[in-house]
């Protein structure tokens, strides 16, 4: 027997709790506190019907720290994401900001993948690549950024978020000599990108991670599949009033920009 404070955290229906404790498998005291019969085999097979709820319920009481933390988590990231909608309704700056953070935290993680024979054609090496095109990614991001938004440095945008408090520190912004930067454009047909992309496709790059990238920093992203199927719909909710358009619809538009970069490559 288990004994848990809040089944509804288990994803069980209310109905199908209410059956549960007509069977006696769930039991309520008076502090409101549930204890859980259901590990006799008998029981079990008894109840067959009832295997998906008795799996959810063996998943929370062995995980049921990570369950709290990530709840915890899902609260902190609801706040969150309303302080940034709180921000970019007010502050066209911190919006244009929040992008340009955004698209540089996109080509950070990418890890700037690109074609082998590209890479040695322009006189990289495998090791060189991976260092000199990560290098890269201000120089880069900076140039997207600038169809949608007035910036000079890639800085300015860390430096006024370490102000409001969004993030601690400023990353690392490695200097990259012109040259270099022109070599890793050419691998990555980096003018061909540039055209691809819209100042919608931009926007929604940009925002959508900056999101992420601060409940990451924030230590707000989760585990438990529930939780982040919330937490992404929380996410959704605040591109919308942002950007003023259906996730699904940018996410589109996107999509079909991509295709026709494919057309013409």
């Amino acid at each position: 027997m288990e004994e848990i404070s809040d089944l509804n955290e288990l994803g069980i229906f209310e109905k199908d709790l209410t059956k549960l404790q007509n069977l006696g498998i769930i039991e309520k005291n008076l502090v409101n506190e549930f204890r859980v019969r259901y590990k006799d085999n008998k029981i079990r097979q008894r109840l067959s019907t009832f295997n998906t709820q008795f799996q959810q319920i063996d998943y929370f009481i062995e995980n049921l720290e990570m369950l709290k933390q990530d709840f915890e988590r899902m609260q902190k990231a609801d706040k969150i994401v309303q302080e940034i909608v709180s921000r970019a309704q007010e502050d066209k700056k911190f919006l244009s900001f929040a992008i340009a953070i955004g698209i540089w935290r996109m080509l950070n993680a990418s890890d700037m993948p690109a074609v082998v024979d590209n890479v040695l054609s322009a006189g990289f090496s495998p090791r060189d690549w991976g260092i000199i095109s990560l290098r890269s990614a201000p120089y880069l991001s900076l140039e997207l950024v600038k169809k949608v938004a007035e910036i000079e440095k890639l800085e300015d945008t860390f430096n006024y978020m370490k102000t409001i408090e969004f993030i601690s520190e400023t990353p690392n912004l490695d200097k990259l000599d012109i040259h270099n930067v022109l070599r890793v454009k050419e691998v990555l047909r980096w003018q061909k990108i540039c055209e691809m992309l819209n100042k919608e496709n931009i926007k929604f790059l940009g925002f959508s991670w900056f999101v992420a990238f601060i409940l990451e920093k924030s230590d707000a992203l989760l585990s438990y599949i529930d939780f982040s199927a919330k937490v992404a719909n929380i996410i959704k909710e605040c591109i919308k009033k942002i950007l003023r358009a259906e996730y699904s619809v940018l996410a589109n538009k996107l999509t079909d920009s991509m295709r026709v970069f494919g057309r013409t490559t």
